[in-house]
């Protein structure tokens, strides 16, 4: 589905307010898009609430970039003014039956001025504790930076505050993943010869990162390999989780079931890294309270010791949820994942 705007876009700036940017009535249909979850209003509550009618400057205050924000909602604007801005729904009404949530799961197709079908798209997942995807704060951003370089981008909002939330995420990614490949020459591109590229942020780094081990992500579901992967402050390790104040057990029953002891090693991503793993280009602030920087430095060891293509991109000062790096000591690091891709890029699809 194209999105068109027929109205001259307003763009917003660092005094425009948190709550002008979230009711801005010229993105329409994406508005449930900028945080996909559940409800929206009760997480802007938690989370954003305090600084909600202050100008986005504010949005240092729970870690975000004001100027990464900026550039994105900016960017955002101007390809829907293009109409440059395409919402792919993954699942049929069939397949959405069994779950209601599935009818929103989505991938939004963001394009340069002219499409390079020869280059690899990138598929991107915002982070948000698989409670939220925030693409305000890290996909939208990111994408602005690989769109200006050539590439197409699909920033995928998948399932969240579900029932075994990471295995319902990662069978979105999947089914997001198999949707391209089928689909690929009708939107113009050709996956099958080019390939692709998966990032995602935090929890969303957490997806990306069992989407690249063998045993439960692209090889179990018999998906071609992809390029590289681009894990951002994610977390690998799920026997590290009971030292937080949830506890172990409280964190992995939301994320796995009741039975997360039986899939707990499965889903670590900790003890399937191999030589099939994808390259990684990792990036995390060495200052990172939430995640920490110690599952970013584990993955990068784990694909030295795999023989696998691996840079660790760290800074000392880029607090979690720094999404494109803007204004913090990562500045720029879209663009250096983009010089590892095409290091790494491959053509045996």
């Amino acid at each position: 589905m194209i999105l068109r705007r027929v109205m001259e876009m307003s763009h917003i700036t660092l005094n425009t307010t948190i709550h002008e940017i979230f009711h801005h009535p010229q993105i329409g249909d994406l508005n449930p898009y900028l945080i996909y979850c559940l409800d929206r209003d009760l997480w802007l509550n938690e989370h954003v609430n305090a600084i909600m009618d202050q100008p986005l400057t504010a949005a240092k205050e729970i870690n975000w970039s004001p100027e990464g924000i900026l550039k994105g909602m900016n960017f955002l604007l101007d390809e829907l003014e293009q109409d440059r801005v395409r919402q792919h729904f993954i699942y049929s009404e069939e397949e959405a039956q069994e779950d209601p949530q599935k009818k929103e799961i989505c991938l939004l197709e963001f394009q340069p001025e002219k499409v390079q079908p020869e280059k690899p798209v990138i598929v991107l997942a915002s982070g948000g504790g698989y409670n939220s995807v925030c693409n305000i704060a890290e996909s939208f951003p990111t994408a602005s930076h690989f769109v200006e370089k050539g590439y197409s981008v699909f920033a995928l909002s998948y399932r969240v505050s579900c029932p075994r939330t990471m295995i319902a995420a990662l069978e979105d990614l999947k089914k997001a993943v198999r949707w391209l490949f089928q689909n690929d020459t009708k939107l113009g591109y050709d996956l099958k010869q080019y390939g692709y590229v998966v990032g995602g942020y935090s929890a969303g780094g957490n997806l990306v990162c069992n989407y690249g081990a063998p045993n439960i992500g692209w090889k179990a579901a018999d998906l071609p390999k992809p390029i590289c992967l681009f894990p951002i402050y994610p977390f690998i390790d799920l026997f590290e989780w009971g030292d937080r104040p949830e506890g172990e057990a409280e964190f992995l029953i939301r994320r796995l079931g009741e039975n997360y002891k039986d899939l707990q090693h499965q889903y670590n991503v900790a003890e399937h890294v191999d030589s099939d793993y994808p390259p990684c280009y990792i990036a995390c602030g060495r200052d990172d309270a939430t995640v920490g920087i110690r599952d970013s430095e584990l993955l990068k060891t784990l694909l030295d010791q795999a023989g696998v293509p691996a840079v660790l991109d760290a800074a000392d000062h880029a607090a979690h949820g720094f999404g494109d790096g803007t204004g913090t000591e990562l500045e720029g690091w879209p663009e250096r994942a983009l010089v590892f891709l095409e290091q790494n890029n491959r053509s045996e699809f």
